[in-house]
């Protein structure tokens, strides 16, 4: 009889079922996207987000910078025969080295037959030093590569907004992208 009141508290005290509070990371906000034409001194154009800025770091290569987001694509531009350089051979090294810290790498092929522009764009998914890196060819003569990267230790799940943001920066890049000579 004595335990009768302690039964009676249990089942009629809570109505409510309290959880812990969940781990999670801070859900950024993005400004509307404008794009405008660039062209470089190489004779290279195609359309970057108006919320980035453009540092020339030497002769055909560049840097976008977006501050906001403490994140910059490194571009650089190269016009010479490719068989003699192998320039191709030393991105796809680029590639591989980055990849060793990748869980999984998503490779996009582009080819313009109208353009003659071919590219190949590569996502690295995990915490690496470079989450997005590109290169755009006319298979003769010329090729353009770029890479991202963030101002901070590399930790995807909080860079993963961030990363979409830019990436999709890049797909317009790479889809507007001419040579002004061909």
């Amino acid at each position: 009889m004595r335990y009768v009141p302690l039964y009676f508290l249990m089942f009629f005290s809570c109505n409510e079922t309290y959880l812990p509070k969940q781990k999670a990371y801070f859900a950024p906000s993005f400004e509307n996207k404008k794009f405008t034409l660039f062209t470089d001194n190489c004779k290279n154009e195609f359309l970057i987000n108006t919320l980035s800025k453009v540092n020339e770091v030497s002769n055909c290569s560049y840097e976008i910078i977006y501050e906001n987001y403490k994140a910059k694509i490194f571009i650089n531009s190269v016009e010479s025969d490719l068989k003699d350089l192998n320039i191709e051979e030393f991105f796809n090294e680029k590639i591989f080295e980055n990849s060793k810290f990748a869980d999984r790498v998503v490779e996009s092929i582009y080819d313009s037959n109208d353009k003659i522009i071919s590219s190949k764009v590569y996502t690295f998914i995990g915490n690496t030093p470079s989450n997005i890196q590109f290169y755009i060819t006319n298979n003769k003569n010329k090729f353009f590569t770029g890479s991202l990267y963030f101002n901070s230790k590399p930790n995807y799940d909080s860079l993963l907004p961030y990363i979409d943001y830019i990436g999709d920066d890049i797909k317009k890049m790479v889809d507007s992208f001419n040579w002004i000579d061909e």
